[in-house]
C-alpha cells in the first residue's frame, strides 16, 4: 500500500474533522457557503464529463486515444449557465429553513424521487456512451439524436445530482446538525477503509465480470472495508457524543447507529461506483482540481452525492 497516500490523507482528515465539526456547531452557514461553492464547481465538472461523453460518441476512439483534460474548451456561457443553475439550487436552501415541515412533505417526496430518477437517467446516458463510443460521427440522424439525449440528460437531471444533493446536505447541517457530522464521518471513514482494506486484502473483483466496465479497481474487500469503516465510525460517534456531550445530543440506540453507518457505507459504495464509471466512459482520470492533488468535488463527494439526499429522507420521515 502507498504508506505517502494514506499519511496524506490521515492529515488532511485531522485537519478537516475538527474543522467541520466546530463549523457546523457553531457556524452553520459557512458549511452551508461551502457546500453552495462545491455545488458551483461540481455542476463544472458534470458539464466537462458530459462534453467529454458526448466527443466520444461522435468521434471513433480507438486503443491509443488520450484521456480529456480539466477544463474542457468549449463556450464558457454553456458551461457558467448551468454551474450558476445548479447554484442558485443550493444556495435556495440557506434560505428555505421551512422546507422540512409537515405542510409540503409531498413536494420533499417528489424532490426526492426526482433525484433518484436523475441518477438513474445519467447511468442511461453513460451506457449509450459506452455502447456507441466506437461508432465513427458520420452526422446521420441517429449519432445527432444520441448526442443530443445525452446531452439533454446531463444538463437537466445534472441539476438535481449536483445541486438539489448539496442542497440536501445545506438543509442537513441545520435540522440534523450532529447527524450531519456524523454522515461525515462515516462517509470519510468507508472511504479510508475501503482503500485499506482493498490495497491490504483487495483479490476478488467487485460485481464479478461486470467490474470492468464499471471500475476495474474496485474489490470485494474493498467494500467490506468500506461497510466496516462507517459502521465504526458511526459506533464510535456514538460513544464519544454520550461520553463528553450528553448534555448537547441524545444519541439514538446503538441499533439505529449500527443501521445508519450500514446506510452510509452502502450509499458511499454506490455513488463511488457511478462516479467511476462515468469517469471511465469519458476517458477522465480526475474529474478536476478543486482539491488539489485530492482531485475534483467529485472525486471527493461522490458518495455525499448519494447519502445527503438519502440520509435526510430518511430523517425526516423516519426519525421525526
Amino acid at each position: 500500500m502507498n504508506i505517502s497516500n494514506l499519511l496524506k490523507r490521515l492529515l488532511v482528515a485531522g485537519i478537516a474533522i475538527p474543522s467541520v465539526s466546530f463549523s457546523i456547531i457553531k457556524f452553520p452557514l459557512a458549511l452551508q457557503l461551502f457546500l453552495v461553492l462545491l455545488s458551483f464547481n461540481g455542476m463544472k465538472e458534470l458539464v466537462f464529463f458530459r462534453h467529454a461523453i458526448s466527443l466520444n460518441i461522435s468521434s471513433s476512439t480507438d486503443k491509443n486515444s488520450k484521456e480529456h483534460k480539466f477544463p474542457p474548451q468549449f463556450d464558457g456561457f454553456q458551461l457558467y449557465a448551468r454551474c450558476v443553475l445548479s447554484t442558485i439550487i443550493t444556495l435556495s436552501s440557506i434560505f428555505s429553513n421551512q422546507l422540512i415541515s409537515s405542510s409540503i412533505s409531498e413536494a420533499f417526496t417528489l424532490i426526492f424521487i426526482i433525484y433518484i430518477i436523475s441518477i438513474l437517467l445519467i447511468c442511461v446516458g453513460t451506457i449509450f456512451g459506452v455502447l456507441h463510443s466506437s461508432i465513427p460521427y458520420e452526422g446521420n440522424t441517429w449519432d445527432i439524436r444520441l448526442v443530443d439525449l445525452v446531452a439533454s440528460i446531463f444538463d437537466v437531471y445534472g441539476l438535481f445530482y449536483i445541486g438539489v444533493s448539496f442542497a440536501c446536505g445545506s438543509l442537513f447541517t441545520v435540522h440534523y446538525p450532529f447527524l450531519m457530522l456524523l454522515t461525515l464521518l462515516g462517509n470519510w471513514s468507508a472511504d479510508g477503509m475501503a482503500l485499506f482494506f482493498g490495497k491490504m486484502f483487495g483479490k476478488y473483483k467487485i460485481l464479478g465480470p461486470l467490474h470492468k466496465k464499471l471500475s476495474p479497481n474496485k474489490t470485494n474487500e474493498g467494500a467490506l472495508g468500506a461497510l466496516i469503516g462507517s459502521i465504526l465510525a458511526s459506533l464510535l460517534y456514538k460513544f464519544l457524543c454520550d461520553t463528553y456531550i450528553p448534555h448537547l445530543w441524545k444519541t439514538p440506540s446503538t441499533l439505529f447507529h449500527v443501521f445508519y453507518g450500514l446506510l452510509i457505507g452502502i450509499l458511499a459504495i454506490i455513488g463511488d461506483l457511478v462516479e467511476s464509471y462515468i469517469k471511465r466512459v469519458s476517458n477522465v482520470k480526475d474529474s478536476g482540481q478543486f482539491f488539489s492533488s485530492h482531485g475534483g468535488v467529485l472525486d471527493r463527494c461522490d458518495g455525499l452525492l448519494f447519502t445527503f439526499p438519502c440520509a435526510l429522507f430518511y430523517c425526516y420521515y423516519f426519525m421525526n
